[in-house]
């Protein structure tokens, strides 16, 4: 008994959530929770169709494509997933789509719908307008987005005047939250809060981490940069207060759908493949295809200036790196070598400054007992991946210690 206290102490020391996480894998998908009161079940077969509004325009949680008018969204992968997880009815849902937030709630308490996503209200906020809000279905890392010249002053104590588009209730209420004292103003669409941060008109505006590839280009454009804030925003369900019996329903099918499986449908949406054609490719880019070439021969001249310089030391690194002196996971360099070569770095240039970073994966153990040791070793892999490419570009080496 005293060896297993001791161990489940530990345990908790390294994740403060294991009793939770144990709560979601192995109570809340069974027993009552994935079944239907009598009186939900019987106001879903008096209600029928559940009426969802939601805000057009906004992937990777919801949008509809102009085209086909089809719903499309991590929002409609829950639809999906919620349809049969309850075991003794199946639901139905109708997305109705709205231009804003603010929009669909006031569609809300009109009647004209039965429930909003995504809502992130506060309780004060809720009571006012005489809604609730479920569980969060979703949650996601914000980013303040700032000029690039402006990164080395951005601190969360000084006073700023944020850019929000007009009807994102969300972000409203989000820094009523966090930041209650800078000032606000209100502009048509994200597009306009990214130039009046350009033009100084604002100090910064907000972004969610899932969004953060759909805006990139324009923020390259506009020479501004998105900075993590530690933030969290909660995407919820709104219904009128009062709508137990649809509150309890949504609760429950959020509980029993997987958090993976949702995160899944974010990431999917967040990185939307695009097919275009070598033509258009070339109309879009020609500038930079232009800079590229140019860069290209002036790289190789460069190149051709160093290569006899650097024959000698390309010679010995050959016979150096071999399959065996790479660790087969991450594909960096074990240990061993990893301490020769940075000794032959060093003999060779002793004057030359470098810095040595060594990282620490935070609760790995934690990964593996959670999610198996195959799935450790992804992660692995794809960290792997990342220190990689980030040596490309700054001539470094780097060891799986």
């Amino acid at each position: 008994l005293a060896e297993l206290n001791a161990a489940m102490s530990r345990i908790q020391d390294e994740n403060r959530y294991y009793s939770e996480q144990l709560y979601d894998q192995y109570v809340r998908t069974l027993g009552a929770n994935s079944f239907l009161a009598a009186d939900e079940a019987e106001w879903l077969s008096r209600h029928g169709t559940i009426r969802v509004g939601y805000r057009v325009d906004y992937l990777p949680f919801c949008d509809m494509d102009l085209t086909t008018g089809a719903f499309k969204g991590a929002l409609k992968d829950y639809f999906e997933l919620a349809a049969d997880s309850l075991n003794n009815v199946e639901l139905t849902f109708e997305p109705v789509a709205f231009n804003s937030v603010e929009s669909a709630l006031k569609a809300l308490r009109n009647g004209e719908i039965d429930c909003v996503f995504p809502a992130n209200l506060s309780v004060f906020d809720g009571e006012e307008m005489d809604l609730i809000t479920t569980s969060p279905l979703m949650k996601t890392e914000t980013y303040t987005v700032v000029k690039n010249t402006e990164l080395s002053d951005l601190s969360p104590q000084q006073q700023m005047t944020v850019a929000i588009s007009v009807g994102d209730v969300n972000i409203e209420v989000f820094i009523k939250d966090y930041f209650p004292a800078w000032k606000t103003v209100y502009l048509e669409g994200l597009d306009a809060c990214f130039r009046a941060v350009r033009s100084d008109l604002a100090d910064c505006c907000f972004v969610s981490n899932y969004r953060l590839y759909i805006v990139h280009d324009i923020l390259e454009q506009y020479n501004l940069a998105a900075v993590a804030n530690g933030k969290i925003i909660n995407h919820c369900f709104a219904v009128r207060r009062g709508d137990d019996c649809l509150y309890s329903i949504l609760n429950k099918t959020i509980g029993l759908i997987p958090a993976a499986s949702i995160d899944s449908a974010l990431a999917s949406y967040a990185y939307p493949g695009e097919n275009q054609t070598v033509s258009q490719f070339l109309h879009e880019n020609s500038m930079s295809i232009i800079f590229v070439i140019t860069t290209v021969f002036v790289v190789i001249v460069v190149l051709l200036l160093q290569s006899l310089k650097n024959a000698r030391r390309a010679s010995e690194g050959e016979q150096l790196i071999s399959a065996t002196e790479l660790d087969p996971l991450t594909r960096l360099y074990n240990k061993s070598f990893f301490f020769e070569y940075v000794n032959r770095m060093h003999s060779e240039e002793p004057e030359r400054a470098m810095d040595a970073i060594a990282i620490d994966v935070d609760q790995f153990r934690s990964v593996n007992a959670l999610n198996g040791r195959e799935f450790g070793d992804s992660v692995l892999r794809m960290l792997g991946g990342e220190i990689r490419a980030f040596l490309n570009e700054t001539n470094g080496i780097a060891t799986r210690f």
